[in-house]
């Protein structure tokens, strides 16, 4: 505003100083007037975003929009819109009407035939309402199903074309709410805001909301409430509050009650924190014999708070020209939240030399994938695993862990049975010196 009134004064000075210019001058006030309007507006009615809002299916949608229609009582409008024939084809195209408003919406054309010199096609529908309608809002969608009209036995393609919003206002007192969370990460303060706004016909004198973060199973994880406010008809805030993160990696619901002058309306949400992150910790050849079948173990680790469905392992071994050698797979298996899981992989290592392999192990799980160079050093007996996990050295046909544990198992039973033998041997000796005894007194 200052600016449009400097340059202003400016141009009043010129016109003093030469009346001969007069025209020209004029005309550079005129424009220094516009720039001077221009800018106040812009202050005036803040210019450039979205200022209101209504929430529908989780969705903000803003109510300055062209095709959003506040109702009372009555409503005439026409939509005009345009049909894209995308893929330059000769279509013949039908429209239907979708929305509990369906009845009260009519389309000029409900079948329309495009050739392929067609881009684009203006249509129309109307809307017309009377009468009472329920509180809230209804979505008005005009859909598309597109055929070739050489070749009616194919599947038609559709698509929305075309939306349109009637916004029924609310009697008494009525908040809608979303939730706008600034970007989580463990062992940090997360901001929460609840944005609100009053879509009833009464002012709201004080409101705010309580956070509840529950894992998916329902239980309690943490809690804390927002700030307040009061909140007059149509308008937006913004309830705040702040959550330190100390959970583990993970997806969990949040339930956040507003409550409003002795009313109260709860949403929900679910939220994710981390990612689910499995790693590879090791792998262990447990057993192998050259010319054999080696049987591969990989161990995973599971980081996140749910189960991991169909995790398997995918090993792939090339020769020393890096083409691939064998492909080999593991069963799917499911890894239990924060839990290590053995997958299992053999390898028959029947037309192998001994030497070293390259080779790479991929674990996927859900839509994701992790993997690990690794080298195969095959020998006549033990095959090492450089670049993650370790190997064992078996002699003939190998010992795996299992049959360790066995072997040692075993051992100590023997040893206790020893003890045993030799301390009811030394018990019964020490029984006859004394029965011998006291025969002798």
């Amino acid at each position: 505003m200052l600016l449009g009134l400097y340059f202003l004064k400016g141009g009043l000075n010129l016109l003093k100083k030469d009346r001969v210019m007069m025209e020209i001058r004029y005309l550079y006030l005129l424009m220094i007037v516009g720039l001077f309007m221009s800018i106040s507006m812009a202050f005036i009615f803040d210019l450039g975003g979205i200022t209101s809002y209504v929430i529908y299916d989780g969705q903000e949608i803003d109510t300055e929009a062209e095709n959003f229609f506040e109702y009372e009582n009555f409503l005439e409008e026409q939509i005009i819109f345009e049909y894209e024939n995308i893929d330059r084809n000769n279509i013949e195209v039908v429209f239907i009407v979708e929305g509990d408003l369906n009845g009260s919406v009519f389309l000029e054309d409900n079948i329309i035939e495009m050739l392929p010199s067609e881009e684009f096609r203006p249509l129309r529908y109307n809307i017309s309402l009377e009468g009472e309608l329920e509180s809230g809002i209804h979505k008005i969608e005009i859909i598309s199903l597109e055929f070739l009209k050489n070749d009616k036995g194919l599947k038609p393609k559709s698509r929305v074309v075309s939306e349109a919003f009637v916004f029924v206002p609310y009697p008494g007192k009525y908040i809608d709410a979303t939730l706008n969370i600034s970007s989580i990460t463990i062992g940090e303060n997360s901001e929460f805001i609840v944005n609100v706004k009053n879509l009833g016909s009464e002012n709201v004198e004080n409101i705010y909301a309580n956070i509840v973060i529950n894992n998916l199973f329902g239980e309690k994880i943490d809690y804390f409430e927002t700030s307040s406010s009061s909140l007059a008809v149509d308008e937006i805030k913004s309830l705040i509050s702040n959550w330190n993160v100390s959970v583990n990696p993970g997806r969990y619901m949040v339930n956040y009650e507003v409550f409003y002058d002795g009313e109260s309306k709860l949403f929900e949400e679910e939220i994710q924190i981390g990612s689910n992150n499995l790693t590879i910790d090791g792998i262990l050849v447990s057993t192998y014999q050259f010319g054999g079948i080696a049987k591969i173990q990989i161990l995973v680790d599971n980081q996140w708070n749910q189960d991991l469905e169909g995790v398997n392992a995918n090993l792939i071994i090339y020769d020393s020209g890096g083409n691939e050698l064998t492909n080999i797979r593991s069963s799917e298996e499911r890894v239990v939240a924060f839990s290590k899981k053995e997958l299992f992989a053999f390898w028959d290592t029947k037309e192998i030399q001994i030497g070293d392999y390259d080779a790479k192990l991929n674990v996927y799980y859900g839509d994701k994938i992790v993997s690990k160079d690794i080298v195969l050093s095959a020998n006549e007996d033990s095959l090492k695993i450089f670049g993650v996990g370790y190997s064992v050295r078996p002699s003939g046909g190998g010992v795996n862990m299992t049959n360790l544990l066995l072997i040692i198992v075993i051992f100590f039973l023997i040893v206790n049975i020893a003890w045993f033998v030799y301390f009811k041997r030394n018990s019964k000796k020490n029984s006859k010196k004394k029965k011998r005894k006291k025969e002798i007194m």
